[in-house]
């Protein structure tokens, strides 16, 4: 009814009325899960959940690179927090390499180039009470 009021002063539907909303719809219903997913979640699992969302698009991504995602929705604490939490679930894994930078990679992804150093989850937290 919208598109058609929309279009004309007309008060029929017509079949490309039907067929636009029809894709108007089609277009939301990929989002819906992840929507209908947040419902429910408090603020920090709200913010866990963006942490994981980036880690999964990206499969690796360099820990500053994924703080600068972040940083206008949480404070340095709530994302080391739910970082350390995807370690400890062992959904991802950090690495610092040769070169001192550190990523997340996500599980069964290989981190790159040769670590230096896998962080454990109580290492991260331990990281966020003294830095």
């Amino acid at each position: 009814m919208v598109l058609s009021a929309a279009e004309s002063d007309h008060l029929t539907i017509e079949k490309h009325h039907l067929e636009q909303a029809i894709a108007v719809v089609g277009s939301l219903e990929a989002d819906m899960p992840r929507v209908f997913s947040r419902i429910g979640q408090d603020d920090n699992s709200r913010k866990a959940s963006k942490v994981r969302d980036l880690v999964i698009t990206h499969k690796r991504i360099e820990l500053d690179q994924l703080w600068r995602y972040c940083i206008d929705t949480m404070g340095l604490s709530e994302f080391k927090t739910a970082v350390a939490g995807m370690v400890m679930a062992k959904d991802a894994s950090q690495h610092t390499d040769a070169n001192g930078k550190t990523w997340i990679v996500l599980k069964g992804e290989e981190p790159p180039v040769a670590t230096a150093q896998k962080l454990t989850a109580t290492e991260i937290l331990l990281q966020t009470e003294t830095g």
